[in-house]
């Protein structure tokens, strides 16, 4: 099991580099190569507590969304990153956490990028309240409140804090 998950995080994170650096065609290879796992619908298959087919699927379901997005295809890929975070909310308790980070944060970037700050927002709400003190949902916050010219100096100010003795700096383009 074990080595199936790393498998499929391996798999994913390429996709997502080569995602964000412009090289969609090895993007799609690795997003090929993750979903071959015979395994993948099968309920018996457990990782910690939660069924490898629901985790596996939320990679895919990532990795597809952001691929979308590069492709310009905008509403494809919120309904797959959509599907993502409401299979993320049905897993079970952990520790550590089964999935390696929140997956709204992508949804809530992919918002922002579109310019659809207002729904952004509450998707960065809703992960805070799941993740409190989250530095890159805080900094989404932050720039989802910035957009609609709304006052952002509390959310900075949160945000600010988070980051504080972070060694890299975010942008909603790499967010």
């Amino acid at each position: 099991v074990h080595t199936h998950t790393r498998t499929h995080t391996y798999l994913h994170t390429r996709t997502h580099a080569h995602t964000h650096t412009h090289r969609e065609i090895d993007a799609v290879y690795s997003l090929l190569a993750s979903d071959t796992n015979p395994r993948l619908d099968d309920p018996d298959y457990i990782f910690q507590n939660n069924q490898v087919a629901d985790l596996i699927h939320i990679y895919l379901g990532v990795a597809e969304g952001e691929l979308l997005e590069a492709a310009g295809d905008l509403e494809k890929a919120l309904e797959k990153l959509t599907e993502s975070v409401t299979l993320f909310d049905t897993l079970l308790y952990d520790e550590p956490p089964p999935f390696f980070y929140p997956v709204r944060e992508t949804l809530g970037a992919v918002l922002l990028r579109a310019g659809r700050a207002k729904e952004a927002e509450t998707v960065f709400r809703d992960d805070l309240v799941m993740f409190p003190g989250n530095g890159r949902s805080l900094f989404g916050l932050y720039k989802a409140i910035e957009m609609q010219g709304a006052p952002f100096d509390q959310a900075l100010g949160d945000f600010e804090r988070a980051w504080a003795s972070a060694d890299r700096p975010l942008s909603v383009e790499t967010l």
